[in-house]
Formats: structure tokens, sequence, C-alpha cells
């Protein structure tokens, strides 16, 4: 860490220096209030590096951070070297497109959450179950009274796989949940819904009058 951050502190006086004399000529007086802030936004600049590589899948802040298992530390501290000179020479065009990708990527993820619950709640909800027989609970396997009692405690009637598995809370069930769903629609417990965000879950009259 402590590597990472020096580099990070040196690139980024490097750069704001550079851009400083570079913006002076010969006839202007020294500007210490234009040295300052070309410094503050070369540092800041390439302070941000570890949050620009995390958003390209880089694994170089990693590498350095773990030496042992990566076995390429020297090269990713080149490459840091390299990814901080460039934010802080070009400092203010790559702060604006970053934090530009930055809210891009967070209104991405709340369009993501909103279609997830949309698929929850905006659908027609299928008529009430009729009362039928009873079956027993207890000739099911544990994991469908799990997928039941996880459809029957829902917020919703009708509720998409991503729903369920938010609510199963398991990271078993990410290679398990639909497999038991088709077994439980299969067995009449459930049935599959169309919608147009996708598909969707919800209980038969046999599913909901389980015991």
């Amino acid at each position: 860490m402590v590597t990472i951050v020096f580099w990070i502190f040196v690139c980024g006086v490097v750069g704001g220096v550079t851009n400083a004399l570079s913006e002076r000529t010969k006839s202007t007086p020294f500007d210490w209030y234009a040295l300052g802030l070309r410094l503050a936004q070369g540092i800041l600049a390439a302070g941000t590096i570890p949050l620009f590589l995390q958003l390209i899948g880089n694994n170089t802040v990693s590498n350095i951070l773990d030496p042992a298992k990566s076995g390429s530390a020297p090269e990713s501290i080149l490459v840091l070297i390299g990814f901080c000179l460039i934010a802080s020479l070009f400092s203010r065009t790559y702060l604006e497109g970053l934090s530009l990708k930055v809210m891009q990527l967070r209104k991405e993820v709340e369009q993501s959450k909103e279609k997830i619950d949309a698929v929850e709640s905006a659908v027609v909800e299928p008529p009430a179950p009729k009362k039928t027989s009873p079956v027993q609970r207890a000739s099911l396997p544990n994991e469908a009274e799990l997928v039941i009692g996880a459809l029957k405690k829902g917020p919703y009637r009708i509720r998409s796989a991503d729903g369920l598995l938010k609510q199963l809370n398991d990271p078993v069930w990410k290679e398990k949940l639909q497999p038991q769903l088709n077994a439980l629609e299969s067995d009449g417990l459930v049935r599959s819904v169309d919608t147009k965000f996708g598909k969707g879950w919800t209980l038969t009259a046999e599913g909901h009058n389980l015991d």
C-alpha cells in the first residue's frame, strides 16, 4: 500500500509541475497559485488511478499488494507509474472523463435495480388459487420447501429468479434455483409466467395449499 501511495504522490507532483511550467512563458511572472492548482489536480488525478483500473478490470493494484501470488510486482509498478503519469499530465480532461464514466455506471446500476423490482411488481397477478386437497409438506425435499416458502413469504405473487436469489440469500442457490423451479413446475406446484420483463414464477393452487 505504501508503494502505491508513494508513486501516486510522485507522479501527481511530476505531472502537476510539468503542467504548470508548460503554461508559463518567459514574460510571465512565477505564479504560486497556478503551481498549487496544477499540483492538486495532478495528485488528485493520479490518486484516482486505482479506481480507474478497477473499473476497467485491470489487476495491477492487486498484483502490487500481493506480489507473492502474482509474481509480477515490478512490472505492475511500472504499469501503475505509467497510468499515473498520463492521468496527472492530462488531469483536467482525465478527471472530467472519469467522473462521467462513474455517473454512467451509477445510472446503469440504478436502472438494473429498477428493472428487477419491476419484474416483481409490475406484472398482472394471476387469479386467486382455488382450494384443493392439501399436499403434505413432509413429502417434499428440504430445498423444495425453501423455494416454496420464499414464494409464499415474498412481497409479490409473481417473482423473478433474481428476486428469489436475493431472498434466499445463499450463493449455493445460484446453481440450484433454476433446476429446483423446473422440478417444482413438473410437480405442478409452481408455474412460469411470461412478462414483458422476462420469465417470472408463481405458486399454483397446489403450491399455495401445501401443509
